[in-house]
């Protein structure tokens, strides 16, 4: 059986005498999308749209061995159909009761949640042969990350003929980094001081994320991608005043239509987990021309633990907010989007909702 929950961890639970029943409560962040199989990221709000809901199986060998994959089912894992992306959700929990008998013995358990589509932006792990901690996710060559959650329960021992109620928790296996920009200006001033009409804002991470362990949700350390463009704000039909882009305010707003403030611009996207390289910031602002030529950079810096840095990993189940939005359909009089207008320092937040919700600063 399996029961669903709104929030940003999951669960397993219960069996028979007869059956193995296994519960899952799933805390993750939903929302809809517009052009896209996933939620867009337009905001800090705790909402998740996992559809696609899979539990696999690790049996223990022998005492004091590891836990290998156990195949189930037909496609070696137990789908969990009670979670849809039909409406907008928190913390999601559902009841699942395994209907094919585990043999007795000490087991652990997998849960993986994915949004639709997942198959065309992740290549999906091979399970053959592997332990818990060797399950590894990849990004597909030119995809962003969709938001996805794993977990992995404690043991579990199946009796011959006893009851077993286990849960599984899952989390994020991502990260999301989220710029919300105002009063970007028309031109500005190379460090040469040529001034260059402003075509978009860019926000260039140090390097890409294309692999997690979806039982630690860290980062491998053994496949990240070089720098790249990761939030990009086009400003090619935007309006002007001759000094600053403009626009209107939006209130209320929706997901495909997200409230802001006037004058701005918001976007965001799911990052899988990067480590920290020293001595080198992990994001930074970028005002370019229309071909991409950088004129002027803001870094981006996380004040969270009292002291400034630049260089920060990029870690699963936080949020990192370049400017602050809490929801995507609120007022937005009490949003802080970024001044690009002034030189200053970009700070980022990281919020409670997920595991953190980062306010990053610029520099």
């Amino acid at each position: 059986m399996l029961s669903a929950c709104d929030k940003d961890e999951k669960g397993i639970p219960e069996q028979n005498t007869e059956l193995q029943n296994v519960e899952l409560t799933l805390d993750c962040t939903i929302d809809s999308g517009a052009t896209r199989a996933g939620r867009p990221l337009n905001s800090s709000e705790a909402l998740q749209r996992v559809s696609d809901m899979r539990i696999y199986v690790f049996q223990k060998a022998a005492e004091g061995s590891g836990y290998t994959y156990y195949s189930v089912g037909d496609d070696g894992y137990y789908p969990v159909p009670d979670f849809t992306d039909a409406a907008e959700n928190g913390t999601e929990t559902h009841t699942f009761r395994i209907v094919t008998r585990l043999p007795a013995g000490d087991y652990v358990f997998m849960g993986i949640g994915y949004e639709n589509g997942a198959a065309t932006v992740f290549t999906m792990p091979d399970f053959t042969g592997t332990s818990p901690d060797g399950v590894l996710l990849k990004l597909r060559d030119g995809q962003f990350a969709d938001e996805m959650f794993s977990g992995v329960s404690a043991n579990a021992t199946v009796a011959a003929n006893g009851s077993v109620r286990t849960t599984l928790m899952l989390s994020r296996a991502v990260a999301g980094v989220f710029g919300y920009f105002k009063n970007i200006p028309v031109s500005a001033n190379t460090p040469a001081g040529a001034a260059k009409a402003v075509g978009k804002v860019v926000v260039k991470a140090l390097k890409r994320g294309t692999e997690v362990n979806l039982a630690t949700r860290a980062a491998t350390g053994s496949n990240e991608g070089a720098a790249y463009d990761l939030l990009t704000v086009d400003l090619s039909a935007a309006t002007d005043d001759g000094t600053i882009y403009t626009c209107d305010a939006v209130n209320p707003g929706d997901a495909s239509n997200p409230s802001h403030q006037a004058n701005s611009w918001l976007t965001g996207q799911f990052v899988l987990p990067i480590a920290a390289a020293a001595g080198n910031p992990t994001l930074q602002i970028c005002l370019c021309e229309a071909d991409g030529t950088v004129i002027k950079t803001f870094d981006v810096v996380n004040s969270q633990s009292g002291t400034s840095v630049k260089d920060f990993a990029l870690a699963a189940n936080q949020f990192y907010g370049i400017g602050s939005k809490t929801s995507d359909g609120g007022d937005p009089a009490t949003d802080t989007p970024i001044d690009l207008s002034k030189d200053q320092e970009v700070v980022i937040t990281v919020k409670a909702d997920w595991d953190a919700i980062l306010d990053l600063d610029v520099e």
